[in-house]
This record gives C-alpha cells, structure tokens and sequence, in this order.
C-alpha cells in the first residue's frame, strides 16, 4: 500500500514498486484516512490487506503519524504482520527519532524513493521477519 497526498508522489512510487519487483498488486490511498477505511472495511479480510506500507510522514489534515497512532488500534494480527516504511521528503531529525521509535516503522526512507533504499529495507524487514 502506498499512502501519500502527492498525486506526482503517488504515480512516481507506484511505477518504482512495480519496476522493482516488490509486488504485482500495490494499494494507492491519497490519504491516510482512505488507508484506514480501506482497512476497516476488509478487517476480515486479512488476506486482502498489504504486508507493506509506504507511508508519507507530511500530508494535510492526518499526517504519517496520526495514521500510525490510529492504526495501531488495528487488531494486532494485522498491525504485526503489516511492516510500515516512511516516507520524507524534509530532513527534519525530528521525523528521523519519532519515526525510528515508532514500533510499526521499518525504516524512514528519503523520497524519492531509490530501489536500492527500498530493497535494503525490505530484505532486512523479510529476512528480520523470518528469523522470529
């Protein structure tokens, strides 16, 4: 799932997800809000819902964070098995701490985003995941 209010954003990170191999089906929500409805409406669902979340830190009226902070009211089945990578375009070292002590948040990745900053999230996200 690609969550961001950019539709620029949006279409640039949904043909690099594609390009790099990481999934065939990707979730495009231009709000946190939809990204949370969109879970509440296939909560039992499960295998509908993504593994991966690519989340923008700075959208208006939900930012990243208040997504996280709704989301983890998820039940935990679902907010465990689904890693979250956040998306910045700032250098704000504020977002870098808040996002590194959010236990959702694989990583904070800089936009653009690179397939080899993804690839190295996600390899040790999935190798992480495997050895537990």
């Amino acid at each position: 799932m690609l969550i961001d209010d950019s539709k620029i954003d949006l279409f640039l990170g949904e043909k690099m997800l594609g390009l790099s191999g990481v999934s065939s089906e990707i979730i495009t929500c231009s709000s946190a809000s939809e990204a949370l409805d969109f879970f509440a409406g296939n909560i039992s669902q499960p295998q509908l819902l993504p593994e991966l979340i690519l989340l923008d830190i700075h959208m208006p009226e939900m930012d990243g964070f208040d997504f996280l902070d709704e989301f983890i009211r998820f039940p935990e089945h679902i907010t465990q098995n689904t890693g979250v990578l956040m998306l910045t375009s700032s250098v704000d070292l504020k977002d870098l701490v808040r996002a590194e002590a959010n236990p959702l948040v694989i990583k904070l990745i800089k936009k653009p985003l690179y397939p080899d900053s993804l690839h190295l999230a996600l390899e040790n996200y999935f190798t992480d995941k495997g050895d537990s």
